[in-house]
């Protein structure tokens, strides 16, 4: 074998390596996940809506199947209509909380994951109500960083 041929396998071997490296450097984690779910959770339970808008990914999309006492409402929204319900709602609600009671990571590929999560919220309009959730979200790596690009949302909303 020659030397320069050598020299070809050599230097073909460590950019495969290094590409390799690369392209695993940036595969996400469910540690990473677990983190960015409860930075988010933070963000609900201040009623921050600056930053979880800074989570949603531009072409974001909400389907939720709501039950409010026995009748069914289906929406769709995108991540404008979905900060003004956000907004609107809070505005209107007393004694908001937020709690997240389960939750189910998986990853999906090196850029997406899934997470299974189950919530309940309560407040007060004109009466105490609690609305229970279990939401189907996926979450992507843009460019180094984590955005929420879809909701699936099923919830029962009642009085308290």
């Amino acid at each position: 074998m020659s030397v320069q041929r050598i020299y070809t396998l050599f230097v073909s071997s460590l950019i495969f390596c290094f590409l390799s490296t690369f392209a695993y450097a940036n595969d996400i984690t469910e540690k990473e996940i677990q983190d960015f779910m409860l930075t988010v959770d933070t963000y609900f339970i201040n009623k921050d809506v600056k930053n979880i808008e800074s989570v949603m990914s531009e072409d974001y999309i909400m389907v939720s199947n709501m039950d409010i006492e026995g009748n069914t409402q289906m929406s769709t929204m995108n991540k404008e209509e979905t900060i003004e319900g956000l907004k609107n709602n809070w505005a209107q609600s007393k004694r908001y909380s937020y709690q997240r009671n389960s939750i189910k990571i998986n990853i999906l590929d090196e850029i997406t994951a899934q997470v299974i999560e189950s919530i309940s919220e309560t407040g007060e309009y004109d009466f105490p109500f609690q609305i229970d959730s279990t939401n189907d979200i996926t979450i992507k790596k843009i460019n180094g960083k984590y955005f929420v690009t879809q909701v699936f949302s099923k919830s029962k909303a009642f009085k308290l």
